[in-house]
């Protein structure tokens, strides 16, 4: 498709016509989102782009290396130079994209939804944690083969990530509890799983009874 669509594009510079992904996506029905991932892929080193065609040769659920995983490293690496420019300062796109790729063709990492955890990572200080904590952490990720992404998360963000949806959670809980009556009468079930409850956080913030 990615092929497809850069020769409508060079059939629309021909005609001096618009050739912007709103316009493409217009014409071929593709969505904007769509049309963009498909020249993103066109823009990788052509050893990928020549793995990639070999690859959908096969059968679907004998592909071992997809569009899909270029699509989330490219997607990662976005957040990367927008959040922590530093890292692709030091090291070249061509290199992440490299790195990111050897660690799922060797199996360091087995899934390409794992590359969504560096855009948390990069994003670290909507957590609170400082840019300068996260840095040097995704240049290890880029510069160490077998430092795992799983690995780079647990070591940066991971806890704050954990703090702040415990955080939510707990006041959604606050508010819902606030809307009962100090006399209502609640299944023992209920009643069970709310002093397990009361029993945790005392534990946890030091409040004993």
């Amino acid at each position: 498709m990615a092929l497809k669509l850069m020769d409508i594009r060079t059939m629309l510079e021909k005609e001096s016509k618009s050739t912007d992904f709103r316009h493409i996506a217009g014409i071929t029905g593709l969505s904007i989102t769509t049309v963009k991932r498909a020249f993103e892929l066109l823009e990788l080193p052509q050893k990928y782009q020549d793995m990639l065609l070999k690859e959908s040769e096969k059968p679907r659920a004998e592909q071992k290396i997809t569009a899909d995983l270029f699509i989330e490293i490219n997607k990662a690496m976005k957040v990367v130079n927008k959040y922590t420019p530093e890292v692709l300062k030091e090291v070249p796109k061509a290199r992440f994209v490299d790195s990111m790729f050897n660690k799922y063709a060797t199996g360091i990492e087995n899934n390409v939804v794992s590359f969504r955890r560096i855009s948390k990572i990069a994003r670290s200080e909507n957590t609170g944690i400082p840019k300068s904590n996260v840095v040097p952490i995704l240049l290890d990720l880029v510069k160490k083969p077998k430092y795992s992404i799983d690995q780079a998360y647990s070591d940066t963000v991971s806890a704050a990530y954990q703090a702040r949806d415990l955080s939510s959670k707990a006041s959604a809980l606050s508010d819902s509890l606030s809307k009962y009556r100090s006399s209502q009468t609640f299944p023992n079930e209920l009643k069970l799983n709310l002093r397990r409850l009361r029993e945790e956080i005392d534990r946890l913030i030091g409040d004993k009874r």
